[in-house]
């Protein structure tokens, strides 16, 4: 979810390639609706970013698909596969209260309880909502949804998140063994 450049925000890994020259995107984003207006975006190839035109877009079945201006053969579509896709910021919808980029939480600070656990280390977009893997301070990870019910607050210009009070739920490194998650009464 990094990106070195301030202004380009991940949303998509180029997966495959049709028949047709368009590539099906992995998304990092929900905003799937948005993408028919995506003109040009950037790839990374080799820590640098290079800016593709988009000659057309097709949205079916919710995956999304992309057309890039000039690729028109299976060497040109070897070279994109597993890509990063990012867009400029610009580019990207505004946001309504309460939503943030994905990219923008990461390395926050989370607050529990009112101590700092640890850092957001990943952010997850599932079906059901998108899930907070935090680093935490003892090495462990910790997986929250952020939603509510666990994120009472984002403060971006403090880089945290304060979580609320409610038991949190976590996935110890053994948790497959058990075949269950595990419950965190309080923080360690």
């Amino acid at each position: 979810w990094r990106s070195e450049v301030k202004d380009l925000y991940l949303i998509a890994e180029i997966r495959s390639f049709d028949n047709k020259g368009f590539a099906k995107l992995r998304l990092f984003v929900r905003d799937i609706e948005s993408f028919d207006k995506i003109k040009e975006i950037y790839l990374e190839i080799s820590g640098n970013y290079k800016k593709l035109k988009v000659e057309d877009v097709k949205i079916k079945r919710g995956s999304a698909y992309l057309k890039f201006l000039g690729f028109d053969d299976d060497d040109d579509y070897e070279v994109l596969l597993n890509r990063k896709i990012y867009l400029n910021k610009k580019s990207l919808r505004q946001l309504v209260n309460k939503e943030f980029f994905a990219q923008d939480l990461m390395d926050c600070d989370v607050v529990y309880k009112g101590k700092v656990i640890g850092y957001i280390s990943e952010v997850l977009s599932l079906k059901a909502s998108d899930v907070l893997t935090i680093k935490k301070n003892d090495g462990k990870e910790l997986m929250i949804p952020f939603v509510s019910d666990f994120v009472k607050k984002v403060d971006l210009k403090k880089k945290e998140v304060i979580l609320t009070d409610r038991d949190l739920i976590f996935y110890d490194e053994d948790w497959r063994n058990f075949g269950c998650s595990g419950i965190i009464n309080e923080y360690d």
